[in-house]
């Protein structure tokens, strides 16, 4: 067995440009950078099953590896989420950094004016929560009550989301 740990574009530890890069970006372009990784470490490591692949993440790690089962359900075997960011809409309204929600969609933090649906939708749609119908691979969540990040009613959304479309959760 193998284990790839991915640091996608706008990872941090690369500089600021880096970081900068994903912004209005989150949920295609670091999900790309993971299936680009993958495909990478399987054709150097002839090893390696194609057909048993596992995904395990938490926090943001989560959110990478509910977007993967979700956006590639064939590719994926199995899921481990730890307090997965699931739902960036919802999330903003419950977290300790609601400004980052708005910030990785590429949209300035306010809570200023009205509320504005469009920015509410391009935090629905950067989010793993809209491909959940497509995920085939059992799934493990491991929900923590105290993560003031991420709070546990993301992992609980996923979950019931999960098992109405028959995914064993």
């Amino acid at each position: 067995f193998g284990i790839l740990f991915i640091n996608y574009r706008g990872s941090i530890g690369s500089g600021q440009s880096s970081v900068e890069f994903l912004l209005g970006k989150i949920g295609r372009s670091d999900v790309a950078d993971c299936i680009t990784a993958i495909d990478k470490a399987l054709e150097t490591l002839p090893c390696l099953d194609p057909y048993n692949l596992a995904l395990f993440g938490g926090s943001y790690g989560g959110f990478l590896v509910t977007h993967l089962s979700g956006q590639y359900p064939e590719r994926f075997n199995s899921v481990v989420a730890h307090n997965p960011i699931i739902d960036m809409a919802s999330m903003n309204l419950m977290s300790h950094i609601p400004d980052w929600c708005y910030v990785e969609v590429g949209v300035e933090y306010t809570q200023r004016g009205k509320i504005d649906n469009d920015i509410l939708i391009a935090m629905r749609k950067a989010s793993p929560i809209v491909h959940a119908h497509k995920v085939k691979a059992p799934t493990l969540l491991q929900i923590g009550t105290k993560d003031l990040r991420v709070p546990s009613h993301q992992g609980t959304e996923y979950y019931l989301r999960l098992k109405a479309n028959g995914v064993h959760t």
